[in-house]
């Protein structure tokens, strides 16, 4: 049975084929196990088998519609193949099953500010913030997006607080640069 000791070695050491294997013996045996077809997926992600990954998460979910871990890879298995709306919408499931999914929230930030989305991105990272208030990733994310917006003096406080979370960011430090040379060209 997958997860044994037995069948551990050959997802650890790069048998993935052998894993693989061992995960379709035990899917013949019991083919509605929602964590072997989790695994199953994991294998053919790392064997480079995307779609047919996809098609595993895609049978763990329905198997268990209400697994957050199982729903978050399957959203950026969609992110990874371009299906940008349903991996969205996959995020915004996992976020109704869980309104404190960080992960799920700072995920949906980056995607939104990707497609110049800011003002949604700017309320996903107000509930990742809300969340995790020293989490300097998401104050720069909120600072780029509000820089982009022209919203300066607030860019310049998130990104004062990306700095003094995480003083060596060099992107941080880029982007305050950036900031005060505008601010100073407006006075």
């Amino acid at each position: 049975m997958p997860g044994s000791k037995r069948d551990t070695p050959f997802f650890n050491s790069g048998r993935y084929e052998e894993a693989l294997a061992a995960l379709e013996r035990s899917l013949a045996l019991d083919p509605n196990n929602a964590v072997v077809w989790g695994l199953k997926s994991t294998i053919l992600i790392n064997l480079g088998r995307y779609e047919e990954a996809l098609t595993a998460l895609e049978r763990s979910l329905t198997l268990n519609p209400n697994d957050v871990n199982m729903e978050f890879g399957h959203a950026m298995m969609l992110f990874n193949l371009g299906r940008d709306q349903e991996a969205l919408a996959a995020l915004d499931h996992i976020l109704a099953l869980d309104p404190n999914n960080v992960e799920a929230w700072d995920s949906k930030a980056n995607y939104l500010a990707s497609v110049k989305r800011h003002d949604e991105a700017l309320a996903a990272l107000d509930h990742v913030l809300t969340l995790n208030p020293n989490n300097p990733g998401a104050w720069l994310s909120r600072a780029r997006s509000l820089f982009i917006l022209g919203r300066l003096q607030e860019a310049q406080l998130a990104v004062d607080h990306a700095l003094a979370l995480n003083p060596y960011d060099a992107d941080a430090s880029k982007l305050k640069a950036s900031i005060l040379q505008l601010l100073n060209q407006m006075q």
